[in-house]
């Protein structure tokens, strides 16, 4: 089978949307996010034996508070322990903010736009790649293009985006010297 699942006759059941298919994207993404990502899913499983009972018993307000309970608790449990895990691998957290700050800041194409949340100052579109001087911030797939322009640059750093498949890539561009 190669790695590939079937869905039923009928088109895709529950049971695909919740397991499979966010399962097949971040293995195929980010392995090693997947494997903190993916037991998450199962979380919101654990509040139904108890409101089954409660609702079973005619108990419709501890139900309620059992399951306004068990949302406090899975906010706290991912904001102050699975988020800040992710986060040490956000491209844009560990890059080199404080010379973007300083420097002349361009894109090239598209850009992650977190940059300009984290920064707080816009980023305008490179004009001129042979003639420019600062940082540009563009995806790994661009660096061909550069290339084939003879942009001098100097890579300052490179990583991969959370939970998408491109590489966001910081470069120092120099104007070339005659």
């Amino acid at each position: 089978m190669n790695g590939t699942f079937i869905i039923s006759n009928h088109g895709p059941t529950c049971w695909d949307f919740i397991f499979h298919l966010p399962w097949r994207y971040f293995a195929k993404a980010q392995l090693e996010l997947a494997f903190q990502f993916y037991p998450s899913c199962f979380f919101p499983l654990l509040a139904l034996p108890p409101l089954f009972y409660f609702w079973l018993k005619g108990k419709y307000l501890p139900s309620l508070y059992n399951l306004g309970a068990g949302f406090i608790l899975l906010n706290l449990l991912f904001f102050y322990g699975a988020f800040p895990k992710i986060d040490q691998h956000n491209p844009v957290v560990n890059s080199p903010l404080h010379k973007l700050k300083e420097g002349k800041l361009y894109y090239y194409k598209i850009y992650n736009p977190s940059y300009s949340f984290y920064l707080r100052k816009s980023i305008s579109k490179v004009p001129n790649l042979q003639k420019t001087e600062g940082y540009l911030i563009t995806r790994k797939k661009y660096l061909k293009v550069l290339d084939q322009f003879e942009v001098n640059y100097q890579i300052m750093f490179e990583g991969k985006d959370l939970f998408e498949p491109p590489t966001t890539v910081i470069v120092k561009l120099s104007p070339l010297s005659n």
